[in-house]
């Protein structure tokens, strides 16, 4: 009987080690699986992060070179009229002029917000007509449209808390301020 007892007692006791290995061997695969699984995803989450933050620098760029060939033009049309020349208004773009804009201004297009895409837009559209006697209509249109396309691109790039349409600046300083001596 003592007999029966060992061989049963060996027997239970390979078939419990033989369980627990099996049992250790499938947390350790679940847990090599759950690794990869999370190796996976931040891999996937890098990815996202490196594509947005070149579209968020292409962006940038892109609304970069449409200001630099928005104030070119305006700076030449400036140069011109100092010296005695017709104004914009009068002349409008030259073709030079009109492709460096109309190049940026469809980068833009094909990467900005909504907001920044029809701000651009707007500067272009007033571009061509504007003077610079600033009581002139054509030139307050056109620093408008180039102050709201400013504007989009802050918001866009998240650069500047966006500004409801009737807060002026002096009244958001100085909430800002309330706010600083609230949590000072």
């Amino acid at each position: 009987m003592e007999l029966y007892l060992g061989i049963i007692g060996v027997g239970v006791g390979s078939v419990i080690t033989g369980l627990v290995a099996v049992s250790l061997e499938l947390i350790r695969n679940r847990r090599e699986a759950a690794s990869r699984l999370l190796a996976r995803q931040q891999a996937q989450d890098q990815l996202r992060h490196d594509q947005l933050e070149r579209r968020y620098q292409d962006r940038q760029d892109a609304y970069l070179i449409f200001e630099r060939a928005v104030l070119s033009v305006e700076r030449h049309a400036l140069a011109r009229e100092m010296q005695g020349e017709p104004s914009p208004s009068d002349l409008g773009m030259d073709q030079e002029e009109s492709k460096s804009v109309t190049d940026a201004v469809i980068a833009v297009e094909l990467l900005a917000g909504r907001a920044a895409r029809e701000a651009a837009l707007r500067v272009v559209e007033t571009l061509s007509g504007y003077a610079f006697d600033h009581g002139d209509a054509s030139y307050v249109r056109f620093a408008s449209a180039r102050n709201d396309f400013r504007s989009a691109v802050r918001q866009d790039l998240g650069t500047e808390d966006p500004v409801t349409s009737d807060e002026t600046v002096g009244n958001r300083l100085a909430r800002l301020k309330r706010r600083e001596i609230g949590s000072g």
